[in-house]
């Protein structure tokens, strides 16, 4: 977070899979809460995006 404040962002953002229960538990503790998700079949599996976001 230090290197984010170096450049006075307002927001960070970042992505991940569903079924992460401890990185999401992780993310969510440091603040962020889910912004965005979408499935998608691209890798022969069908995997849910997810896009967290964190207001500075």
């Amino acid at each position: 977070m230090i290197f984010v404040n170096k450049f006075s962002e307002t927001k960070i953002y970042l992505w991940t899979f569903s079924g992460l229960t401890a990185a999401r538990h992780l993310y969510e503790k440091l603040g962020f809460v889910l912004d965005d998700e979408y499935t998608d079949n691209s890798w022969g599996n069908t995997v849910v995006h997810q896009k967290f976001t964190l207001e500075l």
